[in-house]
């Protein structure tokens, strides 16, 4: 069975790899989270406070824009690049469903319940990383061979902190 799952995992990584720049990496503990405890469960969702900075970020730019919109030839696609620019942070922040919810008996991704005995492996998929940002999902391969991927961007805890959250429920369940 260990075997099954180690070539499964290659060749993804391998198809990944021809196709994206993206690179594959088991979850696993973090020793800078070991001493945090964790409750029946951990619920992650859109982090407030990235999606205000980046509010931040665009109402200076529209500022900018908007004070200089008589120099623009198309002044109303100047103003619906700045309400576009706006809306798409605040939609985040209010959008505080949650993502992904870790708990000692399931792990519910977008709604759909997977119990970790259905789970194979975890990993986490870094997508065209680069010296600015990276963009992260996690990838649950079920004993099916069946996969769910999560974005992990911009959410309340860190990727790292996912990882390791995944991992210590994992252990719990002897999984």
């Amino acid at each position: 069975m260990n075997l099954k799952k180690n070539q499964v995992i290659k060749f993804i990584e391998v198809l990944k790899k021809f196709f994206t720049n993206s690179s594959f990496e088991s979850t696993k503990k973090n020793n800078e989270f070991g001493s945090k405890i964790y409750g029946e469960e951990v619920t992650i969702k859109n982090s407030i406070k990235m999606n205000f900075q980046v509010l931040l970020f665009f109402i200076i730019i529209d500022i900018l824009l908007l004070k200089n919109i008589e120099s623009y030839s198309n002044k109303s696609l100047t103003i619906i690049f700045c309400v576009v620019i706006l809306i798409i942070p605040i939609l985040k922040m209010i959008n505080q469903n949650p993502k992904l919810i870790i708990s000692k008996a399931s792990i519910i991704c977008n709604g759909k319940l997977i119990k970790w005995t259905d789970i194979d492996s975890t990993l986490i998929e870094e997508i065209d990383p680069n010296d600015v940002s990276s963009y992260y999902k996690l990838l649950i391969v079920l004993k099916n061979n069946k996969k769910v991927k999560v974005s992990l961007s911009d959410q309340n805890y860190s990727v790292f902190e996912i990882s390791h959250i995944i991992e210590h429920y994992k252990e719990i369940n002897a999984c």
